[in-house]
């Protein structure tokens, strides 16, 4: 994975926001809700935390 980064950071940063988006989207709840939001927001840095991880790791 980390020879082909172009693959590898689309897939790391989807993979990440998805665990912790689905239950939002499966939540009966408001995003804006108490846990719900907890879990968009550590989905949101999905981005960063690829980025970052694949940098130190090539």
């Amino acid at each position: 994975m980390i020879r082909r980064p172009l693959l590898a950071f689309p897939l790391v940063y989807l993979g990440w926001a998805y665990i912790f988006w689905i239950p939002v989207l499966l939540s009966d709840y408001s995003v804006w809700a108490f846990p719900n939001l907890i879990w968009f927001l550590i989905g949101g840095v999905s981005p960063v935390v690829a980025g970052l991880g694949l940098a130190a790791g090539g």
